[in-house]
């Protein structure tokens, strides 16, 4: 109100918006313009306001503040997940460049986040010392040649509404520990069987054996 005052008693046009209450004691909001009247003589002799009354529209861009608020929580959340799995996710264009991606990327390809963006992901993750053990468009599988890590690799289109192709999400899930896990286990039954044809073959022996004596 000082604002206003200091602004329309010096001759000048206010604009703004007030949080008004009603005769009922209800509070609505207005956006009010008021410009000072004056005389022949410049003399300022009243001043003319003209209001609208925009509750409705304050109350709308409420909710929109609350709905974006909402969508970017939800939107740190959700990057704040991904950023703790040991597996990369990559969203890309139609042309395969880099849109958005975990920060495993960002550690693994040694480069700084606000670099990731607009790269070609393939060529990204050659630079970095990936190498495609298989690949067949769709999937495959990468090893990562300094650390001696596997991936699984999968790609999966992203399209509109209208079936229009807008991007693609690749998927690097990490496999090491399982394939070291199931070299081991393959490696344990290899031994079982050895062991369990050893056993066969000794009691083969033995029975052999019998049936001779008894002869």
């Amino acid at each position: 109100y000082a604002e206003l005052w200091r602004t329309i008693t010096s001759g000048r046009e206010w604009r703004g918006e007030f949080h008004n209450k009603r005769k009922d004691g209800s509070l609505y909001w207005e956006s009010a313009s008021i410009s000072p009247l004056t005389d022949k003589n410049g003399v300022i002799i009243g001043y003319l306001a003209v209001k609208e009354d925009i509750t409705a529209q304050k109350a709308a861009e409420k909710r929109m503040k609350e709905l974006f608020s909402m969508v970017e929580q939800a939107k740190r959340e959700w990057e704040q997940t991904l950023d703790h799995l040991h597996d990369f996710i990559i969203l890309t264009d139609a042309e395969q460049h880099i849109r958005r991606y975990n920060r495993i990327l960002a550690d693994m390809t040694g480069r700084p986040l606000n670099e990731l963006t607009g790269q070609n992901w393939r060529s990204l993750l050659q630079e970095a010392g990936f190498r495609f053990a298989s690949f067949n468009g769709v999937s495959g599988e990468l090893l990562h040649q300094k650390s001696g890590r596997t991936y699984d690799l999968n790609i999966y289109d992203v399209k509109t509404d209208d079936g229009a192709l807008q991007g693609f999400v690749i998927s690097l899930n990490d496999t090491t520990e399982l394939r070291a896990t199931t070299k081991e286990l393959q490696k344990t039954l290899a031994e079982l069987n050895d062991a369990q044809s050893q056993i066969y073959q000794q009691e083969k022996m033995a029975s052999i054996g019998q049936l001779a004596a008894g002869v």
